[in-house]
């Protein structure tokens, strides 16, 4: 069970993209210009506002929501200074590149969507690692002078 905390949940945001993505390349939806984004901007319901205005949601605003949640989730999780924490952050490094690859050079991934849930793996990478060592220096005890012990 520990090996599941240690998973960043992230990528589960890439792997519900990837499924959209190459699911669509081969069921044969591949005919448009980018596929993926057609499939984002499909509207899964419409709510309407006092205003008068009906919001949208899209495939793409549920995928970011789902995206921020996890975020959230994941630097809450970077508090915690124990071993799976660091694994965690290892991870989430490991997530960046392959969304960071995949944004760059795979067909169907140049979407501003899939663009901001890498930009989210890449704050997930940094604020681990600088959440980890800020909790890390306040155990520790660190001072101006040199470590004090706690």
């Amino acid at each position: 069970m520990k090996i599941l905390t240690a998973v960043p949940l992230l990528l589960v945001s890439i792997v519900i993209y990837n499924f959209l993505a190459f699911g669509l390349l081969a069921f044969g939806h591949g005919d448009s210009v980018n596929p993926a984004a057609d499939a984002l901007a499909h509207v899964v319901f419409s709510v309407k506002m006092v205003s008068g205005e009906f919001w949208n949601v899209t495939v793409s605003d549920l995928i970011l929501v789902f995206s921020l949640l996890f975020l959230f989730i994941e630097i809450v999780r970077a508090t915690n200074i124990r071993t799976v924490a660091v694994t965690n952050n290892a991870l989430s490094m490991f997530v960046f590149v392959l969304a960071l690859i995949e944004f760059l050079i795979v067909k169907g991934f140049s979407t501003s969507t899939f663009f901001l849930i890498t930009v989210m793996a890449l704050i997930d990478t940094i604020a681990g690692f600088i959440i980890g060592m800020i909790s890390a220096r306040r155990d520790i005890g660190l001072d101006p002078t040199g470590i004090r012990g706690v």
